[in-house]
């Protein structure tokens, strides 16, 4: 996994020492570095930036020929910026996301099959949280893409 740099003090973080830079530790997001596998060493935790986009979801959503302003990706948005930032947590997990999302679409982007990879993505995993959302099951869309982005980390992130 490569590490971005902390938006606190600019110095490159490092994979977490307790999950190994997995993010997952005992099968749950490691809560020493929030879930994303990297901390700072001067901050001895993880900081993050709470700024920025749908990375994954606007890059499905164009891969499948919808606009950045297209309904989907607004349902998203308003879900992150109205219901999960309020939630306990809720803030890190969208910080945590921050961090990686960026790194996920450009390691997807690399792919020579990545307009296949992001209409799988739509098809088997955020069509399912956008009827959830749209059906204001809000836990089940949050787990549902939580498990998500664990996985594309672990796939397109992990040095294993």
């Amino acid at each position: 996994m490569s590490c971005g740099k902390c938006n606190t003090c600019g110095r490159w973080m490092e994979p977490c020492p307790r999950c190994k830079g997995r993010g997952i530790y005992d099968g749950y997001s490691c809560k020493h570095c929030k879930g994303i596998g990297c901390i700072c060493p001067k901050h001895g935790g993880y900081t993050g930036s709470s700024g920025g986009g749908c990375f994954v979801t606007t890059a499905v959503m164009l891969a499948t020929g919808k606009a950045d302003d297209c309904k989907e990706l607004n349902t998203f948005r308003v879900f992150r910026d109205n219901w999960l930032i309020k939630q306990e947590g809720g803030k890190d997990e969208i910080a945590a996301y921050y961090l990686v999302a960026p790194m996920i679409v450009d390691a997807i982007n690399k792919e020579d099959n990545s307009s296949e990879i992001y209409h799988d993505l739509w098809e088997k995993d955020l069509q399912m949280c956008y009827q959830f959302i749209l059906e204001q099951k809000y836990e089940r869309a949050r787990k549902l893409y939580s498990e998500l982005i664990i996985r594309l980390r672990l796939a397109y992130l992990s040095d294993n």
